[in-house]
């Protein structure tokens, strides 16, 4: 088949300008800080294109099914850069034009020098961003509950050219769409400056002092030795009350003082939990594979409102509940 072979156009694509998406490339990525500690990430000074889909039915034998293959056309947004073309700079003025057509008139340009394996790299990026925003895009019109994303989408990547779709599913849901992606974003939620809040088996305070809760309002115990030894010199003179303790045995704190029990893969001691949260006070536990229903047994007689929240992989990982 010759290459022009879409010079004179075809009878069977559809074109569909109202699901045309814009695909960024390069720029800079800047942090805005939302509150709370949490950040969302904006691409700017970047180049861009404008993906247009074009679907092509593929009909099924003697199975009344008709399929849909989609493929995409790079559109410049701006054919040519008036300003830039009056100030004499003819080439960047055509830049996104040319931008555009690199990307979709030749696949699987020769890659030996290093500007193939650039012009591959884009080519990749572009089919993949552009069809991974139009997945999400249609998966909202019909559902509010990223929750049910693992049960109504399926991404098949078949071979390594379009590996670089997780990440960009990471980025789609979490800078666009303002997914939480782990357990921090969540227990952020609900926490306000004023809350206490305990750290159960806190290992080295790393993911505690990732909160960015005040130091002052923050507790914790870690049992193992080596842990111990750390926390006393790194929470301790931050004034983070700090207790070497047994997640099994009793707590040292009095009753009814923290407002958020949190805890990872530690130790489950449900009536010690219980015993220092205040009323109403939130148990948030995170889970290895297949805890949850074990977890949600042990809470259900002290705690209400239980919650089970699903990572992007489908996967039980973080249950929740308010004291009873």
């Amino acid at each position: 088949m010759p290459d022009n072979w879409l010079e004179n156009g075809d009878p069977w694509g559809i074109k569909r300008n109202e699901y045309a998406v814009e695909v960024k490339f390069g720029g800079n990525v800047r942090a805005v800080e939302k509150g709370n500690g949490e950040y969302r990430f904006v691409q700017e000074n970047y180049q861009s294109v404008t993906a247009i889909p074009y679907d092509y039915p593929v009909i099924g034998y003697g199975n009344n099914t008709v399929n849909t293959l989609r493929l995409w056309e790079a559109k410049p947004k701006t054919r040519l850069d008036l300003k830039s073309f009056n100030e004499g700079n003819y080439q960047k003025a055509a830049e996104e034009e040319l931008l555009a057509n690199t990307l979709t008139d030749v696949l699987y340009p020769a890659d030996e020098h290093i500007q193939g394996k650039e012009l591959r790299l884009r080519q990749q990026y572009f089919f993949i961003s552009a069809t991974v925003q139009r997945v999400i895009a249609r998966f909202k019109k019909k559902h509010t509950d990223f929750n049910e994303l693992p049960d109504k989408v399926a991404f098949q990547l078949n071979d390594t050219h379009p590996s670089m779709a997780v990440a960009e599913l990471m980025r789609v849901l979490v800078d666009e769409n303002d997914l939480p992606w782990d357990y921090g974003k969540i227990i952020r939620r609900y926490l306000s400056p004023e809350m206490k809040l305990l750290d159960i088996d806190t290992g080295g305070g790393e993911f505690l002092l990732s909160l960015n809760h005040p130091l002052c309002r923050l507790s914790a115990t870690e049992a193992y030795p080596p842990n111990v030894e750390l926390c006393e010199k790194k929470l301790l003179p931050l004034g983070i009350d700090f207790r070497e303790a047994d997640g099994l045995k009793k707590f040292p704190f009095e009753d009814k003082t923290f407002d958020i029990v949190i805890n990872r893969h530690g130790v489950l001691n449900e009536n010690e939990i219980w015993r220092v949260l205040k009323p109403d006070g939130i148990l948030m536990f995170e889970l290895g594979i297949g805890e949850a229903e074990l977890v949600k047994a042990f809470m259900e007689k002290d705690f209400e409102d239980i919650k089970i929240e699903k990572d992007l992989a489908g996967i039980e990982r973080i249950i929740y509940g308010k004291k009873l």
